[in-house]
């Protein structure tokens, strides 16, 4: 019976896969989180855009002045809303990019570990190999030195 492969780096390989897995999970928060506020960010586009039309068709029809400035306003408001959506927006790339690239490099040592534990066991296979080869070759030796004796 052949002795089993064991690399002594596995425990290395396990925490660098938790590792891994935490990273991946903290990106995929920070995904979520940036889809959230781009969604806001389109909301508060839609509502202003919608506002325009409201307003051009009012407008067009006739409209009081103190109802004029209420719009004006309100639309005032909005592009401040705007603006301070997309400071989030650009807040949220930014953290979800900086978390990418922790990903990256937390994949890449997982991957070094992954490497050596692949060419140690192409080692050991080999290894097993030749062994393999000179027992059975001593098996033949001791088996012709018997017919050669009879």
């Amino acid at each position: 019976m052949s002795p089993k492969f064991k690399f002594k780096f596995d425990t290395v390989l396990r925490h660098r896969d938790i590792l891994e897995k935490q990273e991946s999970k903290k990106f995929a928060a920070l995904h979520r989180a940036l889809d959230k506020e781009v969604e806001q960010l389109n909301k508060l586009n839609t509502k202003y855009k919608d506002t325009q039309k409201e307003l051009a068709e009012k407008k067009a029809k006739g409209i009081d002045i103190s109802e004029l400035k209420s719009y004006y306003t309100f639309m005032n408001s909005l592009s401040v809303d705007i603006k301070t959506q997309q400071f989030k927006v650009k807040c949220a790339e930014s953290k979800m990019e900086d978390q990418r690239i922790k990903l990256i490099e937390t994949q890449k040592d997982k991957k070094v570990i992954d490497k050596l534990k692949e060419n140690k066991l192409t080692e050991f296979i080999e290894e097993e190999r030749i062994t393999d080869i000179k027992t059975i070759d001593d098996i033949n030796s001791v088996s012709s030195a018997r017919k050669i004796k009879s």
